[in-house]
C-alpha cells in the first residue's frame, strides 16, 4: 500500500525526487511505490520539484544533495 503523492505535503516531495535522481529506482517502481498511477506522473512531478522556485524545498532539495555526496 503505497502513499498516495496527492496526500503528501509538497515539502516532502524532494523525497521521491532524491530517490529517482540518486538510485538505479525506476520511475516505474516509484509510482507502484507511492501510488502514482504512470511513470508519466512520476516524471511530471519530478519536472516540478526541478523547477520549484520555493525557497524552502529548494533549501531541502541542497541539504539532501550535500548529505548524499557526504555518504558517497
Amino acid at each position: 500500500m503505497g502513499v498516495k503523492i496527492k496526500t503528501m505535503n509538497k515539502a516532502d516531495w524532494h523525497l521521491f525526487w532524491l530517490v529517482i535522481k540518486k538510485t538505479a529506482v525506476t520511475q516505474e517502481w516509484v509510482a507502484a511505490e507511492l501510488g502514482m498511477g504512470s511513470r508519466s506522473n512520476v516524471s511530471r512531478a519530478v519536472r516540478r520539484i526541478e523547477d520549484e522556485k520555493d525557497p524552502g524545498i529548494l533549501e531541502r532539495k541542497e541539504k539532501l544533495e550535500n548529505m548524499y555526496r557526504c555518504v558517497h
